[in-house]
């Protein structure tokens, strides 16, 4: 039913007459003291069935003024296939005000009906006029009430510049003067609480989407009509960690900041105090500072990562980042490599003879690498070098160039190991013998 309710017109529909119960004392002077009031609730042509909390009021038919109000509190009456029953004035039933005799007065009242579907309350249309009856139309001009002649008027706007609620209740409290506007903006919904009794008074606005109320204390002066008696409702937002910023998902409508809730609605963890968007981003797995970003780059506490594209775990010099952890290929600890394209070329690792820097020491294919060769010094280069001076090398090097040591002239390219011997007084062939055979 409530579904129905909020999606589809309410309609209202006149089944009786207006009685008048009551002794009628002088008809001049006397206006009705209840009146009989039947009706029909319809939803898109389907007659509603259950209790209904209804608000009534009679207005002025030109001004829209309010003339009397059923009171602050709405009237429950049972509704059967759309018929409902009410003794409007009864004081008896809850929330009924007594009417005022002066109403009548008027040419054109009419009856205002209000239906609280839960979501506040929404208005019945159309208003209807009451039939003119002698003893209203026939009230001396003296016989006003003091009540009439010494009413003023308050009005003004209830804005709210965080949302659009349904609607504003706006009532004086312990009177039956109210008003119920919407749906509230911005730009404002204008109330107008008449006639209002001379002296103080509380004016009170309460939001029905959240039930928060607001008020205001001003005095009225006889026949004076208050302007600009306005409510500005802002959007609040808790803060339930108390760090001064609130979350979007929580907030409140209300005049001022209340207790435990903040301006704004920046907070991304609106349960840890030290999340916020004032905070510090440290390294720790968190985004502290509610910008959506996990502990990025530059973070206190950060670690230099270099580029280490071969993941050698060595990573090239000019080419890091500060971060909480690694990041792609931004994850060796050690730079200095000179080649990111071959993970077995890096500081430390064994030279090889194959033409490269295995190592990035600068030096290519040193002494000693991997597969070297054994070469001996071979100054007279007759091919056989000192045997006692030799190089592991990947390649001949100057006079380390013999592979075959036994050299024991090393200036004589005549001497060497398996050279003919002669009678020339010089051992040739380095077999430790001279002149063999001579």
């Amino acid at each position: 039913m409530r579904q129905a309710l909020k999606h589809r017109r309410l309609q209202l529909v006149i089944l009786a007459v207006l009685l008048w119960i009551g002794s009628l004392v002088d008809p001049f002077a006397q206006g009705p003291t209840v009146i009989n009031y039947q009706g029909r609730v319809t939803v898109a042509g389907t007659n509603f069935t259950g209790t209904g909390q209804f608000r009534f009021a009679l207005v002025d038919g030109v001004t829209g003024a309010v003339y009397w109000s059923n009171g602050s509190g709405p009237v429950s009456i049972p509704v059967t296939r759309g018929l409902f029953s009410v003794l409007l004035g009864d004081t008896t039933v809850s929330n009924m005000a007594p009417l005022p005799v002066w109403a009548f007065t008027n040419t054109d009242v009419r009856l205002r009906v209000w239906i609280d579907s839960g979501r506040g309350f929404e208005l019945l249309g159309p208003d209807q006029r009451l039939a003119a009856v002698p003893y209203a139309l026939a009230v001396a001009p003296n016989s006003v009430g003091p009540l009439q002649l010494g009413a003023g008027a308050i009005r003004g706007l209830v804005q709210c510049d965080g949302g659009n609620p349904a609607n504003a209740y706006v009532y004086i409290p312990g009177k039956s003067i109210f008003a119920v506007v919407g749906p509230v903006s911005p730009a404002g919904a204008p109330f107008e609480l008449s006639p209002v009794p001379v002296g103080t008074h509380t004016i009170a606005v309460e939001l029905r989407e959240n039930g928060v109320i607001a008020t205001q204390v001003v005095n009225v002066l006889p026949g004076q009509t208050l302007e600009n008696v306005n409510f500005l409702f802002r959007k609040f937002f808790r803060d339930a960690d108390g760090d001064g910023y609130g979350h979007y998902s929580q907030f409140i409508f209300a005049t001022t900041l209340p207790a435990g809730y903040s301006t704004n609605s920046w907070d991304c963890n609106d349960a840890n105090p030290a999340i916020n968007p004032g905070a510090t981003e440290i390294c720790n797995g968190i985004d502290d500072n509610c910008d959506g970003i996990t502990d990025p780059e530059g973070t206190p506490g950060c670690i230099t990562y270099y580029y280490d594209a071969d993941g050698d775990g060595w990573g090239v010099s000019g080419n890091s980042k500060c971060l909480c952890a690694p990041s792609g290929n931004y994850r060796a600890l050690q730079p200095g490599d000179c080649n990111d394209n071959n993970p077995n070329i890096y500081p430390g690792a064994p030279e090889a003879c194959n033409g490269m820097d295995d190592d990035c020491d600068g030096a290519t294919d040193e002494e000693g690498a991997q597969g070297c060769i054994t070469y001996y010094y071979d100054a007279d280069g007759d091919g056989y070098g000192v045997t006692s001076k030799s190089k592991c090398l990947c390649a001949p090097s100057g006079n380390y160039r013999a592979m075959q040591p036994g050299d024991c002239n090393d200036s004589d390219p005549n001497v060497h190991p398996g050279a003919p011997e002669r009678c020339n007084g010089v051992d040739d062939d380095c077999d430790g013998i001279t002149d063999e055979g001579c």
